[in-house]
């Protein structure tokens, strides 16, 4: 068995497993076997018939698979796969199936410019807490049975806090083939609450993405404070990148999640209130 943990990372909305493939042959260069499921709020059936709570399920599914084979997981949530990767993960972190007499499981969790909440929080109850919840359906079309798309998914993922679209590392290239990916989702995914969190059992590494508007930085360290003020210690990185940092900032990302695996080795959970930045 190898000895590095497998990755499973946990899709934002729109995205499908090969929106990630950057990421995911940058991972496995780096001796990572990855999975990512199809979620199913992004299956494209039509009345929807995918939630936020069968993505968990989906989620949970795949974890508990791997985890039964002796795997140790590092959980990659980007954006809205924070959501169901928080709910479907709770209580399969390693520690609690070693109580139980089970191998494998969850040793981290790992978001990235993603939504880490608490129970009976939804996305767009963050989203008015805040008060951008005018400015995010403005940028989203509604269809009647709830299938929500961007109208510029460019624009709207790669334009970051200072109104410039973003690339960075990426090509022209890069940048087309993940876009031509990207699919439709159920709406109803966005209002529904989270139950119950994973991160309050399962070690967690929070992805700042400074310049962000999809969850914005502050959003983002609300998160963290939240999980701090509620006694958990989170682990912190800061990318000066915008809401796709495993494409315009890749060999950044693996560099984080390759510092996780070497955590995990060596047993290291305390991780201190410090920021941490990398540099490739």
């Amino acid at each position: 068995m190898d000895t590095k943990p497998v990755v499973l990372i946990v899709a934002g909305a729109w995205h499908v497993p090969e929106t990630y493939r950057k990421l995911t042959r940058a991972l496995e260069s780096a001796g990572f076997e990855v999975h990512t499921p199809l979620l199913p709020t992004m299956n494209g059936s039509r009345p929807p018939d995918g939630d936020m709570l069968s993505d968990a399920e989906c989620v949970r599914e795949r974890a508990e698979k791997l985890a039964d084979h002796g795997h140790k997981i590092i959980a990659v949530m980007h954006s809205y796969g924070g959501l169901p990767g928080t709910q479907g993960l709770h209580g399969l972190g390693v520690d609690a199936r070693a109580a139980k007499g089970l191998r494998g499981g969850v040793c981290r969790l790992v978001y990235m410019a993603a939504h880490g909440l608490s129970e009976g929080l939804s996305i767009f109850d963050k989203i008015s807490e805040f008060g951008e919840g005018a400015a995010y359906e403005s940028a989203y079309d509604f269809t009647e049975d709830g299938i929500c798309s961007c109208r510029d998914w460019k624009a709207s993922l790669l334009t970051n806090s200072e109104g410039v679209m973003e690339q960075n590392s990426a090509t022209d290239e890069e940048v087309q083939d993940y876009m031509s990916t990207l699919v439709p989702c159920n709406s109803k995914a966005f209002w529904q609450p989270v139950t119950r969190c994973a991160w309050r059992d399962i070690p967690v590494t929070f992805i700042y993405t400074r310049k962000d508007i999809a969850p914005p930085f502050h959003f983002q360290v609300s998160n963290v404070y939240f999980m701090r003020g509620a006694g958990y210690d989170v682990e912190t990185y800061e990318l000066n990148s915008g809401h796709l940092p495993h494409l315009t900032h890749t060999s950044q990302v693996v560099l984080i999640i390759n510092n996780v695996a070497n955590q995990v080795a060596s047993g290291i959970k305390n991780f201190g209130t410090e920021i941490k930045h990398v540099e490739v």
